[in-house]
């Protein structure tokens, strides 16, 4: 957590508030996290018409954005010619400005993919991402990544 103030009369606040919970066991692995910022705003910047006469947000004091996701794991073939390989289904969700109430900032997220570990220290991840806010987006995603750890 961390609570500051962000202009040079000390008049707006940011507040900033992230958890994460991270479980490894010998089988499998469970995460989470949740992240949330809010900041406070000067109420005539938000007076655009067609925008926040629209959305609900005219003259509000506070933007505030909020994420979070859950992921879980099962592990196979540990400690044989490889490490482990560990599928991996993941959730995630975010809301990019909270107070507008039509919500065209969320955005939900399915991703499955695998967790692969030739030799202990080295994981190669890779995952495909379904985005299911809106069938007309093509927002598809691919990640593909590997950790060195010593």
């Amino acid at each position: 957590a961390m609570f500051s103030r962000y202009d040079n009369h000390d008049k707006y606040r940011a507040n900033y508030l992230f958890a994460h919970l991270l479980y490894a066991g010998k089988r499998g692995t469970l995460a989470a996290e949740y992240g949330q910022l809010r900041l406070d705003v000067e109420p005539a910047n938000m007076q655009v018409a067609g925008v926040n006469d629209v959305n609900g947000t005219y003259a509000t004091t506070r933007v505030t954005q909020r994420s979070f996701y859950v992921s879980a794991g099962f592990r196979f073939f540990q400690k044989t010619a490889i490490y482990y390989l560990e599928p991996v289904l993941r959730y995630e969700f975010m809301d990019s400005w909270a107070e507008d109430n039509r919500d065209f900032g969320d955005r939900h997220l399915l991703l499955a993919g695998l967790r692969f570990s030739p030799i202990r220290g080295w994981v190669i991840k890779t995952s495909y991402g379904l985005q299911l806010e809106d069938p007309k987006l093509d927002n598809n995603v691919f990640y593909l990544e590997t950790v060195f750890s010593f």
